[in-house]
Parts: structure tokens; C-alpha cells; sequence
């Protein structure tokens, strides 16, 4: 699928479908490019303001120690890289996810939500891993 399609569908996707009970839902699965898988979840929180970001929304600057923690994580996957930015509209943050595999971008994108809820103010139960 072209990506700009894909990339409409998902953000159409994030829009209708919303955080699913446990607070977090898979969406559509773009390549970004031919060497990388990627995954993107909502994560409900109290006040998506607690997220305040920088460098076209790709660094987190508040809360303290919740980019630290995305860079920690990130490192442990070949070709990973993720980044979060909070809705504009709704109090969820946006979790996007990168990585060599498929299985990994999902898994990278679990491990970064669930330090979205940690660090972010993360409502109602904490991120479950889904089912592929």
C-alpha cells in the first residue's frame, strides 16, 4: 500500500477507532520505508499537556526523564526508533514506532506506551501486549 494512503488510513484509524479499554490500541502496520516495520498506539492519560515536545514533535521535554526512557528503550531494537506526541483534541498520546521487524515495531511501541503511562499520567489499566 502506498504510503501516503497507509499513513491516512492510520491517522483515519487513530481517529474513529480511539484507545481501546486497556488504553492502548494497534493500528494500521505502514512501511516506512523497505527496512523497517512500524506500529502505532494511542495511550489514554490524565491531561495529554503533560507531554510537551520539541524538534517537530520527535523529543519529549517534559515529562522529566520520559525521553531518557524512550532512548533506553529504542536501543535495544535494530533500527528502532520511536517518538510520542500528545492529540490535539483528546487526552491520549500518540505512540510511534519503528523497527527491523514487525514483531519488534509492536513490541517497541508496547515497551515506550508503558512508559507513557509511567511517566505521563497513564489512566485506567496499563498497557497490555496484543494478540498478533
Amino acid at each position: 500500500m502506498p504510503y501516503q494512503i497507509c499513513s491516512l488510513l492510520k491517522q483515519f484509524s487513530m481517529h474513529v477507532v480511539g484507545a481501546s479499554l486497556t488504553g492502548i490500541h494497534p493500528t494500521l502496520n505502514c512501511q516506512t520505508d523497505k527496512s523497517r516495520s512500524s506500529s502505532s498506539f494511542l495511550q489514554k492519560v490524565a491531561d495529554r499537556n503533560v507531554i510537551q515536545t520539541t524538534d517537530a514533535e520527535r523529543k519529549v521535554t517534559t515529562p522529566a526523564g520520559l525521553q531518557d526512557s524512550i532512548d533506553a528503550i529504542v536501543s535495544k531494537y535494530p533500527k528502532g526508533r520511536s517518538f510520542v506526541r500528545p492529540s490535539g483534541t483528546e487526552d491520549v498520546v500518540r505512540v510511534y514506532s519503528e523497527a527491523e521487524t514487525q514483531t519488534a515495531a509492536d513490541e517497541l511501541a508496547y515497551e515506550v506506551s508503558m512508559a507513557v503511562f509511567e511517566r505521563a499520567g497513564g489512566v485506567g489499566d496499563p498497557p497490555q501486549h496484543v494478540a498478533l
